[in-house]
């Protein structure tokens, strides 16, 4: 039978084989790429250990709270509790504080 191919019919199978071969590298090229099997650097499993402690703290906080019976106290707590700031201003008002309350 092997003696009855043609080296043309040879030469066909073998480029349908380097052929799926060349397919099969791009699909797991693209899939290593694709970050799918990507190890995370222990900086990064550090901060989402550190995330899941802090939401964690937070749940544990969040049961436990009880809103203060003075309404107005309760009023101003939530109304600070809602604010934020940046840094920049932050750091201004220590700058400034010493000109403010010499």
């Amino acid at each position: 039978l092997i003696g009855s191919v043609s080296a043309s019919q040879t030469l066909a199978v073998v480029g349908q084989g380097l052929m799926g071969l060349h397919s099969f590298g791009n699909v797991a090229l693209m899939i290593v790429l694709s970050g799918c099997f990507r190890i995370d650097s222990r900086r990064e499993a550090e901060v989402r250990r550190a995330e899941r402690v802090r939401l964690e703290r937070h749940a544990r906080s969040a049961v436990s709270y009880r809103k203060c019976e003075d309404a107005g106290w309760q009023e101003a707590v939530e109304d600070l509790a809602r604010r934020g700031f940046s840094l920049e201003a932050l750091l201004k008002f220590y700058k400034d504080l010493p000109e403010t309350m010499p």
